[in-house]
């Protein structure tokens, strides 16, 4: 629910099921920016509770983590809350799932589009792998706060649903060319999230002041928890991932392995988006040019009618603050060209990556690229 007084709807939902040992998750940010106060909430309403709060305000969604959130859960909750917005609530419902509990999300921030999701992106052994993990019985964001969230937060939000763009392209690229099964009603409640968020940020921010007002906020909120119930509704993540999300986990996944912290994910695939964009344009090239077979020119046309150009889609990051500079998301050139050439093999999922590497062109397109868009 998107109220100000939803932490109300938070200890009345604890009652209704009768959860008598819930558990509070979350980091020194999220704690002072809404932890606290819920924690004031529950003890107003008597309702006893346990809280584990992690030392690092960038806690990574890893081995160590997940096992210092399973330590925490020796009492056995019957419920794990997380005041969080990414990392925390995919550590949270993934311990859920394996304890077999309720979850419930309280939001922090409009960053990513895992609220309402059935699956955790996690990292093992260095490799960004997704799990099966709990939705969430009970979504709790309050718009006052998404509001006064940090606009790369927001940024992030944005970047990570117009990623849906072009996952839908590689998803019926799939259909159309490999018999991938498709349904068409999740992915209306995927385009409509995408399109009402892109819609209100013309019609509000036309200026270029970007993404501070309250309605447009809480649009990318409900955007993104439509999204992730697309994933929960297929049962996997299909609907909301494609190439720009494994550019994405890739540039994570270098970055951990050198001991760094990586920028936003949402930001990271709002990047992504202008990358793979620009991979469509040059496909479209290779078609109109014959280098196609039938069938992957007649799966190529049906699944990309739609989709805007790499620039039309540059204005629109613009206005939602969403960088196209690698330098701002912490990636060299270098980084960019070679996440072209290697990100495909990230996930076993059929993107316009893999139709490019069957071609011989990854090694073309990662040299053709522009990493940085011209402001």
């Amino acid at each position: 629910m998107l109220a100000n007084n939803g932490l109300d709807a938070v200890t009345a939902y604890l009652r209704d099921n009768g959860m008598q040992r819930p558990l509070l998750v979350a980091d020194p940010n999220t704690w002072a920016v809404l932890g606290q106060q819920l924690h004031a909430v529950l003890d107003e309403h008597n309702i006893v509770h346990e809280t584990f709060v992690y030392d690092n305000a960038e806690p990574a969604a890893d081995e160590e983590h997940l096992g210092q959130l399973a330590q925490a859960c020796l009492h056995r909750p019957d419920c794990v809350i997380s005041v969080a917005s990414g990392t925390i609530t995919d550590l949270t419902r993934y311990t859920a799932y394996l304890m077999d509990i309720a979850h419930i999300a309280v939001c922090t921030a409009p960053s990513m589009d895992g609220y309402a999701s059935s699956v955790a992106p996690l990292i093992n052994k260095g490799h960004k792998i997704t799990f099966l993990a709990k939705a969430p019985e009970l979504i709790v964001a309050l718009p006052a706060v998404l509001a006064a969230a940090p606009r790369k937060m927001i940024a992030a939000g944005f970047g990570d649903l117009m990623g849906k763009i072009t996952a839908k392209a590689d998803w019926l690229l799939s259909h159309h060319l490999h018999g991938e099964a498709y349904c068409q009603a999740t992915q209306e409640l995927v385009d409509t999230a995408v399109q009402r968020s892109a819609s209100l940020l013309d019609e509000t921010h036309g200026d270029g002041t970007g993404a501070d007002e309250e309605s447009f906020v809480c649009e990318i909120m409900e955007g993104l928890i439509h999204s992730g119930a697309a994933i929960t509704l297929m049962g996997f993540s299909r609907p909301a991932s494609g190439a720009e999300h494994h550019l994405s986990h890739y540039w994570e996944m270098e970055a951990l392995k050198a001991g760094h912290t990586p920028e936003l994910h949402g930001l990271k695939v709002g990047y992504g988006t202008w990358i793979i964009l620009q991979v469509y344009e040059w496909v479209r090239q290779r078609r109109e040019q014959g280098e196609l077979s039938i069938a992957e020119a007649d799966a190529f046309d049906k699944a990309t009618s739609f989709l805007p150009s790499a620039a039309e889609y540059a204005l629109l990051a613009q206005k939602a603050h969403v960088s196209l500079n690698p330098e701002a998301l912490k990636l060299s050139e270098g980084q960019v060209r070679q996440a072209v050439k290697e990100a495909l093999y990230v996930r076993e999922r059929y993107t316009i990556l893999r139709l490019a590497e069957a071609h011989g062109w990854l090694d073309s397109l990662a040299d053709m690229v522009q990493v940085r868009w011209n402001e």
